[in-house]
């Protein structure tokens, strides 16, 4: 009877308990790239935008290639890969400022983090009522809001300010964006044919 009962036990599915693993995994995992990924995406899209086909045509690898030279660049100022798929990639420079520190990652981060504080607020008064918990995954969405916040925060820090007084084309500034990204396309050594061009 009881090696009965330890077979019906193995056997017996629990769909609630394989969901709430999976989710709790899936959070996990969106925790750790979400700092990295607020923070790229900020702190390069600007310069991506401006190197426009030489960037969107460009391969995977030399895709990473240009984002690690923009961050180098924005960060540091300096340069990981002199050449990419045979062609020159001229930095921009190094850039710190706090124009940027609002943007979309950390409003949407801050959002997140002021869903977890109040979810918890809510929680707690519900739970005391006797309804129980109304709003879900408070301490989860808040941690990941965090995560957000703080790579998009360290993203703008890093990120080129926009100065309208300089004229714009698109989204960021033309005084700043022509000498700053540039890909010369010609070839690395001497051209007697002349058809190299930048």
């Amino acid at each position: 009877m009881i090696l009965l009962a330890r077979r019906g036990r193995r056997r017996s599915f629990r769909p609630r308990k394989i969901f709430g693993s999976l989710s709790t995994q899936l959070f996990r995992g969106l925790k750790v790239v979400a700092a990295p990924v607020a923070f790229f995406e900020q702190i390069s899209e600007k310069d991506r935008s401006d190197l426009g086909s030489s960037y969107s045509e460009a391969s995977t690898f030399d895709q990473i290639k240009m984002i690690l030279n923009i961050t180098g660049g924005r960060v540091a100022g300096i340069r990981f890969f002199k050449t990419i798929d045979g062609k020159t990639f001229n930095n921009p420079p190094q850039t710190l400022s706090s124009a940027n520190l609002v943007n979309k990652w950390t409003m949407g981060g801050g959002a997140a983090i002021l869903y977890g504080v109040l979810g918890k607020a809510i929680n707690k008064t519900s739970s005391n009522a006797g309804f129980g918990s109304v709003l879900p995954a408070t301490s989860k969405i808040m941690s990941l809001g965090k995560s957000i916040f703080a790579g998009g925060f360290l993203g703008g820090a890093f990120d080129d300010p926009l100065n309208s007084s300089q004229g714009s084309s698109g989204s960021f500034p033309v005084l700043n964006r022509t000498p700053q990204l540039q890909i010369s396309r010609g070839f690395s050594g001497s051209d007697p044919t002349g058809s190299g061009f930048q």
